[in-house]
Order: C-alpha cells, then structure tokens, then sequence
C-alpha cells in the first residue's frame, strides 16, 4: 500500500478550501467585477502558485514535486466544490 505524499495532502486540501472559498463567493455576489475572469481560472492560478512553490521546495531537498495524478484531483475537487455551490445557492 502506498501513501499519499505530503505534497499531495497539502495541495488536495488548499484546492479543496479554494474551491469552497471561489464557490461562495460566487454565490453570494455572482455579478461581481472579479467574475471578468471565470472562478476556474482564479482556481488554476491558486494552483500555479503552490506548483511553482512546490517545485521550488523540491530543487532544494525539501520536498517532492507533485504528481500529475494529485494535480488533476485536486483540481478537479476545488473546480467541482466552484461550481457546484453557487448552483445550488442559486446563482
């Protein structure tokens, strides 16, 4: 059996809370000037970052770099979470 990377676990839960954070947001001012951009985007720069943080702690032996594997589920977690909370907020 094999365990989840760190990495993994940190990443899974910062696209989790962005996704939920993105979510409400959208829901509670869904004609707000941020929306220009749609929250998916504001989801893959919150990704982008903590890559390019991730990547950076790997060249200096600190951690790993992340998979593509957790790069996909995390999205894909914090993109449902975005869209599926103002659908059913109603907006």
């Amino acid at each position: 059996m094999s365990s989840i990377p760190q990495t993994a676990l940190y990443y899974v839960a910062l696209m989790l809370a962005a996704g939920l954070a993105l979510g409400v947001a959208n829901g509670f001012y869904p004609t707000s000037p941020l929306w220009q951009l749609p929250p998916l985007l504001w989801l893959l720069a919150v990704s982008l970052l903590f890559d390019v943080w991730a990547n950076q702690m790997a060249t200096q032996g600190k951690g790993q770099a992340l998979d593509m594997k957790w790069r996909v589920i995390g999205f894909l977690a914090g993109a449902g979470l975005s869209v599926l909370i103002p659908w059913r907020m109603g907006a």
